[in-house]
C-alpha cells in the first residue's frame, strides 16, 4: 500500500455551515483534530505515533462550488517520509473522516 490516500467527494450543504460542524469535533476515532484555518477552509487530524506504529497526518480541505455545495477533500500521509508502506491506515483515516463528515451533512440538512 502506498503512504498517503486521497479521497474527493461533493456534500450538498454550504461550505461555512460545514467547516464549522467539522471544527467543533475534538476527535474522530483515533484522529485528534490538530489545526483549524477556517479562511483557508483547511482542518487537520493527527493519528499520533506510538512504539508500535507510525503515525499518520490528515488534511481536510473545503472547496465551496455554490451556495450549497460543498467538495471535501480528504488526505491522509504518514508523518515519516521514509516509511513506503501504511498497511492500508491512510485508507481507513480518509474513508473514517469521509464518514464523519457525511453524518454532519445530514445533521445539517435537516435543521
Amino acid at each position: 500500500m502506498p503512504s498517503s490516500y486521497k479521497l474527493e467527494f461533493p456534500v450538498g450543504v454550504p461550505t461555512k455551515d460545514l467547516f464549522d460542524a467539522l471544527a467543533k469535533t475534538p476527535a474522530i476515532g483515533t484522529l485528534k483534530a490538530e489545526l483549524s484555518q477556517p479562511e483557508q477552509g483547511r482542518m487537520l487530524f493527527i493519528n499520533p505515533s506510538t512504539w508500535a506504529k507510525r503515525g499518520q497526518n490528515v488534511l481536510v480541505l473545503f472547496r465551496s462550488e455554490g451556495p450549497s455545495k460543498t467538495v471535501v477533500v480528504v488526505h491522509s500521509s504518514c508523518i515519516s517520509g521514509l516509511q513506503v508502506f501504511d498497511g492500508g491506515q491512510n485508507q481507513k483515516n480518509c474513508e473514517m473522516v469521509r464518514d464523519h463528515v457525511l453524518g454532519l451533512a445530514k445533521k445539517i440538512a435537516v435543521e
